[in-house]
């Protein structure tokens, strides 16, 4: 749904939508984080579990602001095949790099989810 409401205010102005993906991600950021500082404490917060979150959070920012800047240089089809594309590439990366086992149900879950998108 995301991808739909960006492309919808996309149509309105070409910087509309990382706007909006902006405000959000800032107001997120700004809600939970002020949460867990005050449920956890900053020495939780900064240790290493803390980090690393941290470390994800970042990570999946600059993952979901590449796909909104996507859909300036291409249609609202490719990016979505291209996001579908992404669950299966994960598991094979962390299959093959840190060995994760997967049960049978979670490639049953992955096809319904493919077979879905066609």
């Amino acid at each position: 749904s995301s991808g739909i409401n960006a492309e919808y205010i996309f149509s309105f102005s070409s910087s509309a939508s990382l706007n909006f993906y902006f405000r959000s991600a800032n107001s997120l950021c700004c809600t939970y984080g002020v949460y867990h500082l005050y449920t956890c404490g900053l020495t939780r917060l900064l240790s290493k579990s803390g980090a690393w979150c941290i470390f994800l959070a970042i990570t999946d920012f600059i993952a979901t602001f590449v796909t909104v800047k996507a859909y300036q240089y291409t249609s609202l089809v490719s990016v979505q095949l291209l996001d579908c594309a992404a669950i299966p590439t994960i598991m094979i990366l962390s299959f093959t790099i840190f060995h994760v086992r997967y049960r049978p149900l979670h490639y049953l879950a992955v096809l319904i989810c493919l077979a879905g998108v066609g």
